[in-house]
């Protein structure tokens, strides 16, 4: 906080020293937690004056970031849609933004609020801690293989036991500092063998016979039906950054998509997805390994919030 004061009193626009931009946005936020709302410029029930200050800065502040965000948008020349990947705010992509073959065979008017479970595809489901706790929604979407990407998210072993579902946990840090390669392939081979399986059963006869599976021994053991036989749910805590990044590393190399493609119809579906700075840094690598090219420019990812770019 500190640093940025001390860059943003150099502002033309701002007169306050460091230490008063400091003071209003300590006070601005304590303000807030008690109202639990941003109070208007107008119509503020209080008649304390610094009230208005502290609105004035903040909007100041937002203003700030706004245009150095436009600002590295025209120095790279960045399309106004990829541009909209990189504002973290719920801004909601409408699907004809974008166009693939790929064809979803799920209803998504039956998909829950995004921070549940999210369809993004017929085998591939995205999601949050509590989409994969909630057995009555894997059931409607018959989830054979839930991917736990959360570290400090743990589901007991016995949780899906008698179910159906394999589980499979790999732990990974909502951080740009960590380094999600480590696990990315790993994660790719659960989703295509997922994939696979469920293409395999669509393809089977109606006459042939089906057998009863064998107990297994897996986490999350099952003894009705064969386990990781259909769809997959990928999540982690809030199914923003980390499983985000798992889907869209298997769209671009199970469905051939480019990263730009990809994440336009995965925000579309779920406009919450925000990949970490060093998560979407991996993925411009893998894009890169699988076509030869970039789709989104790496310059772009100094519009992400993580960025130091942009602390104003």
């Amino acid at each position: 906080m500190e640093a940025w004061a001390f860059e943003h009193a150099q502002c033309a626009h701002c007169s306050r020293s460091p230490q008063q931009v400091v003071a209003f946005e300590r006070g601005y936020q304590n303000h807030q937690e008690k109202r639990n709302e941003k109070p208007a410029r107008k119509g503020i029930s209080d008649d304390n004056e610094e009230i208005y200050e502290w609105h004035d800065w903040w909007e100041h502040k937002e203003r700030c970031l706004r245009e150095k965000r436009l600002r590295l948008k025209e120095e790279i020349q960045l399309p106004e849609d990829t541009f909209s990947l990189f504002l973290n705010d719920g801004y909601c992509v409408d699907e004809s933004m974008f166009s693939h073959s790929i064809s979803s065979a799920v209803n998504t008017s039956l998909s829950p609020p995004p921070q549940t479970v999210t369809p993004i595809t017929d085998y591939l489901f995205l999601g949050d801690s509590s989409g994969a706790k909630n057995v009555k929604l894997l059931q409607n979407y018959s989830i054979k293989t839930v991917l736990n990407m959360a570290e400090e998210v743990r589901i007991e072993d016995s949780f899906y036991k008698g179910l159906g579902i394999k589980r499979v946990w790999l732990r990974a840090v909502d951080a740009p500092s960590y380094n999600i390669a480590t696990l990315l392939q790993e994660c790719l081979a659960v989703v295509s063998l997922a994939k696979s399986k469920l293409i395999h059963n669509h393809t089977q006869t109606q006459h042939t016979t089906i057998q009863a599976a064998t107990p297994t021994t897996n986490e999350g053991g099952s003894e009705n039906g064969e386990e990781g036989s259909g769809p997959i749910l990928v999540h982690c805590a809030a199914g923003v950054s980390r499983s985000a990044t798992v889907v869209l590393a298997a769209l671009m190399q199970l469905e051939r998509m480019t990263l730009k493609q990809a994440f336009l119809m995965v925000k579309a579906r779920r406009s919450i997805v925000y990949p970490n700075k060093g998560f979407l840094a991996t993925l411009l690598t893998l894009e890169k390994d699988l076509f030869g090219t970039n789709s989104i420019p790496p310059a772009a990812l100094e519009l992400h919030e993580d960025s130091d770019e942009l602390r104003i």
